[in-house]
């Protein structure tokens, strides 16, 4: 009789310890998975090819936090992304709330991440925005109006007709978009996703 008392508590048991290993082995790959993530977020920057393979290179490099928060195509589109991107970060806690502090994992490590292209006849900046989807609505248009502000101090002084444009993204896709000309009414794009043949335009 007693030995009969005693056996469903050892199959209890049994289960238990197969629900320890699940955790465990469930946790080892939650770990890992984790890992692989940052590991691609410190990772070399693809290589691209196709027609808008300039583009997809310079959005790749801004999304995640590598070596840099700045890039551009030339050295002076580069300090052009750093002046943008350290003004941006500036600037928006100054102006405003609302984000979450301290966050343990951030594609962005709280940073503008920048791409800045320059030529002769536009100046094109992609932005990896730190919370970007905590920018809706107004608070959008009010960031974007911010960026081409800043952009418009940082006209290279033997262009001012550059056609001026910023585009802004989170973590996944592009949500805000700006454009124009130095003393123009710019034109705003504020949507949920922006479409790829809208950034190539403005970009290449």
């Amino acid at each position: 009789m007693s030995k009969r008392r005693n056996q469903p508590h050892r199959k209890k048991k049994g289960c238990l310890g197969r629900l320890i290993k699940i955790t465990i082995i469930t946790t080892i790959l939650f770990v890992g998975g984790l890992f692989a993530i940052l590991s691609i977020g410190s990772s070399e920057p693809r290589e691209f090819t196709g027609p808008h393979k300039e583009f997809d290179s310079a959005n790749n490099l801004i999304a995640f936090k590598r070596n840099s928060t700045y890039h551009g195509n030339t050295s002076e589109a580069k300090l052009i992304a750093k002046k943008f991107s350290q003004q941006m970060f500036k600037l928006q806690a100054e102006l405003f709330t609302g984000g979450k502090e301290n966050r343990a994992f951030s594609m962005t490590k709280e940073k503008f991440l920048t791409y800045c292209k320059l030529d002769q006849e536009k100046m094109c900046l992609l932005v990896h925005v730190p919370q970007f989807k905590r920018y809706k609505g107004e608070s959008r248009d009010a960031l974007l109006m911010l960026a081409m502000t800043v952009v418009h101090k940082l006209i290279p002084e033997d262009r001012p007709n550059l056609k001026l444009a910023v585009c802004l993204r989170g973590s996944v896709t592009y949500g805000g978009v700006i454009h124009g000309t130095f003393g123009s009414k710019p034109t705003l794009i504020n949507e949920f996703s922006i479409p790829k043949e809208t950034l190539y335009e403005l970009f290449e």
